[in-house]
């Protein structure tokens, strides 16, 4: 419902308030945050945090993905959170980015585990031609992908992905034939750029 809101910049959502412009959304209660088994779309500039103190953990209950970032205009920022347990047979098991052009997200302090898709990247995966990714301080564990890139695939005309201070272990691409990428699978055309510091890679 927040998310919904802040997307729409209204009240539509009795329970939480309208959003405007560039919206933060505090989760300030320790947990478990389970998805009903339908992904979150984000369509505009969106943060999502813990709030002082708190542990907080999205799942999506290995029923769904958790989150897209499906127009253009989204802007996802995910800070500090445990995002866990999505599901997809489209590229993506927990997070896809990517619109027809455009599309952003930014994960930072936080892990990404136990995704799985039966397509391309077992926790992030992209659709469309033009998109940017940052990876900040995070681990992403235990993710699996059916085709390539078992933690993370990117691929288009023109994408940006940066990964500085993070740790990949036991992600696991497909074993279908050409399948690559146990960590990671890339691929950009002209005016692409990645950057990768400071990161390991292990199992």
């Amino acid at each position: 419902e927040a998310i919904a809101d802040a997307n729409n910049d209204n009240a539509a959502q009795s329970d939480c308030a309208a959003g405007s412009g560039a919206d933060v959304i505090v989760l300030n209660v320790s947990g478990t945050y389970t998805l009903g088994g339908t992904e979150l779309s984000v369509t505009s500039n969106i943060t999502i945090q813990e709030g002082s103190g708190v542990t907080a953990v999205i799942s999506g209950n290995n029923s769904s993905r958790i989150f897209n970032v499906s127009t253009t205009d989204g802007n996802l920022t995910l800070n500090g959170l445990t995002v866990q347990d999505g599901s997809s047979a489209a590229s993506g098991g927990c997070i896809q980015v990517g619109a027809l052009s455009g599309g952003t997200l930014n994960f930072q302090n936080g892990t990404l585990q136990n995704c799985t898709t039966t397509n391309s990247g077992g926790a992030i995966g992209t659709t469309g031609g033009t998109h940017s990714i940052t990876i900040t301080n995070s681990t992403l564990q235990n993710n699996t992908s059916g085709i390539n890139g078992g933690a993370f695939s990117q691929a288009g005309t023109a994408t940006t992905l940066s990964i500085s201070g993070s740790t990949f272990t036991n992600n696991r691409a497909g074993t279908v034939t050409g399948a690559q990428g146990g960590a990671i699978a890339y691929t950009g055309g002209t005016g692409s750029s990645m950057s990768i510091t400071g990161s390991t890679f292990t199992g």
